[in-house]
C-alpha cells in the first residue's frame, strides 16, 4: 500500500519533521512508524537522515578540503534523488 506524498519526501529527522510524520499517520488513521516504515523503503540508504548529517555535510563544504568545490549542490538525502 502506498502513501500519497510519501514518495516524493525525503526526511531528516528533526522535532518538526516529527510533528509532520505524526500529523500525517492521525490524518491516515494509521501509525507514525507504519509511515516512517514506507518512506525509509524508498531511501537507498535504507534509513532517514539525522541533522549530523546536515552538519557533516555544512563542515566540509566550509572547511579548506571543500576549496576547489564552486557552485556546486551538495544533496544530503541518502541518495534519495540520484541523478545520473
Amino acid at each position: 500500500m502506498r502513501t500519497p506524498g510519501v514518495d516524493r519526501a525525503s526526511r531528516i529527522q528533526t522535532a518538526r519533521s516529527d510533528r509532520l510524520l505524526d500529523a500525517t499517520a492521525a490524518a491516515q488513521g494509521t501509525s507514525p512508524d507504519a509511515i516512517l516504515s514506507q518512506l525509509v523503503r524508498t531511501i537507498p540508504s535504507g534509513r532517514v537522515g539525522t541533522i549530523d548529517d546536515v552538519a557533516d555535510a555544512v563542515c566540509f563544504l566550509v572547511s579548506e578540503r571543500a576549496g576547489y568545490v564552486n557552485g556546486a549542490a551538495l544533496v544530503v538525502d541518502g541518495s534519495k534523488s540520484v541523478v545520473i
